[in-house]
């Protein structure tokens, strides 16, 4: 009997550690929210650049730091931070990703080792460098990377898509938002933000 605990006892502390080295993929077409950063009052949040990402397509990664800011500075409870190392949790990862859809800018994948709630432990931001209007833009599409970007950023600090047309002007998290016009976070991002860390 003292056999079979042992065993027992064993086999349940492989299985919860093995289900804690897993992550979990929190869904950012969620609407609202998709998860959150753990910590209060002020969360603060690494955020690394692939150094290939950097040089090969430094005109799209150039877009990383103005999205950075622009979150930084619109009063929420998220603090995002440079490093030139990784330590996390609590990252943001900024690369690049290839996709021949013309209409495919970007995309975030935010993960959670936790399997009881939300909580964010590393996101990572894929721009789309397949695509002319993101790498190249003419002035017809002049703000779409530091629009994509810094929309990527907000489901990497939590937020899902807002899915109401009523908002497509005034939210950075519509997908049919006019990416010359909005290319920061608006009242209505902010908002959601505030929703989730306070």
């Amino acid at each position: 009997m003292k056999k079979i605990i042992c065993l027992g006892i064993v086999t349940f502390i492989i299985l919860m550690t093995s289900v804690s080295a897993l992550a979990v993929v929190l869904d950012p077409d969620a609407y609202d929210e998709c998860g959150y950063f753990p910590g209060t009052p002020k969360i603060y949040v690494e955020y690394y650049i692939n150094p290939t990402f950097a040089t090969s397509y430094s005109s799209v990664a150039s877009k990383v730091q103005p999205a950075v800011t622009s979150w930084n500075n619109s009063n929420t409870a998220i603090s995002l931070y440079s490093t030139s190392q990784l330590y996390g949790p609590n990252y943001v990862y900024f690369s690049y990703m290839s996709n021949s859809d013309p209409n495919y800018f970007g995309e975030c994948h935010v993960y959670s080792y936790s399997i009881m709630g939300p909580e964010i432990d590393y996101s990572y931001v894929y721009m789309n460098v397949s695509n002319s209007k993101i790498t190249a833009p003419s002035s017809s599409y002049a703000n779409y990377p530091l629009s994509t970007m810094c929309h990527e950023l907000g489901h990497a600090i939590g937020l899902g898509h807002t899915q109401l047309t009523s908002e497509k002007y005034i939210s950075l998290m519509c997908t049919a938002r006019d990416r010359n016009a909005i290319y920061f976070p608006v009242y209505t991002d902010i908002r959601h933000v505030h929703n989730l860390y306070y």
